[in-house]
């Protein structure tokens, strides 16, 4: 029986982790929305391993992870799965998603991986990037260098990790289209993964320890072609299109090339 915190649990990919992890784990999940994580996981879930946290608030932040572990006994694995968009270009929603996708995740991160090399533990950190780690596109370059710097944070956790001889695993989790309330009504979505395969493929990955797994596998195919297009083609091109066809998604966490609004997941 593992011990574990998902840190963005009361919708999408969180969620479905969480569900799938307290049958058989010792779960806590924490997120903005506890009124959301109350009503799914009161009958799951220990009371006081429900925890509401507001990213925003770092130092709170690490002070209430700590207390989950300590609640639980220690941490096996932590998975960051929260975070917001915005394309506004309003620079308070762009500070929002900075603090939130990259600094919220790296405080949680860092404070995992603190714990797991003071204590000398065995242990596992998870972060959620997007095929638009790999590339900045118009309109969403927040939201494409948020993801950058988890792919780039996550990469280098790894490398100290063996550098230091640590036993401290560093998966990363690339999805594409997954079957959440965030696509249901987008058109010229292809290659969309249902969620129970997109949970089974995820925990599957964490089991064995994967450095890094796109969801499903073609979707690496994607990050290989969006790196190479050159710019004078991607400017005009479908992938923007696509991404950005519609105004308002409800979602962030499953983002292969998807631009949510401005929530926190």
């Amino acid at each position: 029986m593992q011990k574990i915190i998902i840190v963005g649990a009361a919708s999408g990919m969180g969620k479905s982790l969480a569900l799938f992890y307290a049958k058989k784990n010792i779960v806590a999940v924490a997120d903005k929305n506890i009124t959301a994580l109350q009503y799914i996981f009161s009958d799951k879930i220990a009371s006081d391993l429900i925890c509401e946290i507001d990213i925003y608030e770092i130092g709170n932040a690490r002070k209430l992870f700590f207390e989950l572990v300590n609640k639980m006994g220690g941490l096996d694995i932590l998975i960051y799965s929260a975070g917001i968009a915005d394309k506004s270009g309003n620079w308070e929603n762009e500070l929002q998603q900075h603090n939130v996708n990259a600094i919220g995740f790296a405080a949680i991160a860092n404070a995992a991986f603190q714990y797991f090399k003071l204590n000398k533990f065995e242990g596992q950190i998870v972060g959620f990037t997007s095929v638009l780690a790999y590339r900045g596109l118009s309109q969403a370059q927040t939201y494409c260098a948020g993801k950058a710097f988890v792919h780039n944070y996550l990469q280098g956790l790894r490398h100290t990790s063996k550098a230091e001889k640590l036993n401290i695993h560093i998966t990363e989790i690339c999805p594409g289209f997954v079957q959440t309330p965030m696509i249901e009504n987008q058109k010229n979505t292809f290659w969309v993964t249902p969620i129970y395969k997109a949970t089974q493929q995820i925990t599957k990955a964490i089991n064995n320890k994967k450095k890094r797994v796109f969801i499903s596998k073609r979707w690496e195919l994607i990050k290989i072609i969006i790196q190479f297009i050159p710019d004078c083609i991607l400017y005009n091109s479908f992938l923007n299109g696509l991404i950005y066809q519609r105004k308002e998604m409800v979602s962030l966490v499953f983002v292969g090339m998807a631009t949510p609004t401005n929530k926190d997941t």
